[in-house]
């Protein structure tokens, strides 16, 4: 049996624009907090809270507050609605997506879940939006760590709970951005690199060996699965 953990934006759902935009436009609406230029990339730990709280130790010299991080959630999601609502069909799954989830997890052969850097209600809502049945597949957010290495190792582990044992074949990242491939790394897990956009040599570059522009290829999919090997850094 083999275990595969996939994010989410960019990799399951199209929705990295949506979230950047909408996260800088909370960011200015709740706290006056102005990030135009602001780039997941330029980030530590490129997850919700950990740009969080790097952001107001930026802008406002100290750590936000429980009930601040809360507000900023639910202005986001709230601001995500107002978008869908005037722009229905906006948010879509990558192809093929649900083809291949529904397959992994009734299938034999391999145990899947879910890990992102986004608050789960934020997830869950793109998930939704997107179309994505992902109805008892094991989940991380960052409510379950600062880093992408802890989601990711919380993922594991409530997958292999799930799955009822430990012994796999091999362990596979599935994500879109240069952090997944470094995550992947460092957690000594195989990779399979997703570009929606079709710049696959931009995983290339940060170590990925195997990148698919989508899904609609399900026989394609499953044997990069399967085939799937440790970044190169």
């Amino acid at each position: 049996m083999r275990l595969a953990i996939f994010d989410i934006d960019g990799t399951l759902t199209n929705t990295n624009d949506i979230d950047l935009r909408n996260y800088i436009r909370a960011l200015a609406d709740e706290f006056g907090i102005a990030a135009p230029d602001l780039n997941w990339s330029d980030y530590p730990h490129v997850t919700d809270i950990g740009i969080t709280i790097d952001v107001f130790i930026q802008h406002l010299g100290r750590a936000p507050t429980t009930a601040e991080v809360e507000q900023l959630r639910a202005r986001l999601v709230a601001l995500f609605d107002a978008e869908l609502a005037a722009t229905p069909g906006l948010v879509t799954a990558v192809p093929g997506a649900q083809h291949l989830l529904d397959h992994l997890r009734t299938s034999r052969e391999w145990a899947i879940g879910l890990a992102t850097g986004c608050w789960q209600a934020s997830a869950r809502w793109k998930l939704q939006a997107a179309g994505l049945n992902v109805d008892g597949i094991p989940a991380a957010f960052c409510e379950d760590g600062i880093s992408r290495e802890e989601i990711v190792t919380a993922a594991l582990r409530r997958t292999t709970e799930a799955a009822g044992h430990d012994d796999f074949e091999s362990k596979v990242s599935v994500g879109d951005g240069e952090w997944d491939v470094r995550t992947a790394a460092n957690l000594d897990l195989a990779f399979l690199g997703i570009r929606t956009a079709g710049d696959k040599a931009f995983l290339y570059r940060h170590g990925a060996k195997q990148v698919l522009i989508d899904y609609a290829d399900f026989d394609g999919a499953l044997r990069a699965l399967a085939q799937a090997e440790p970044p190169a850094l």
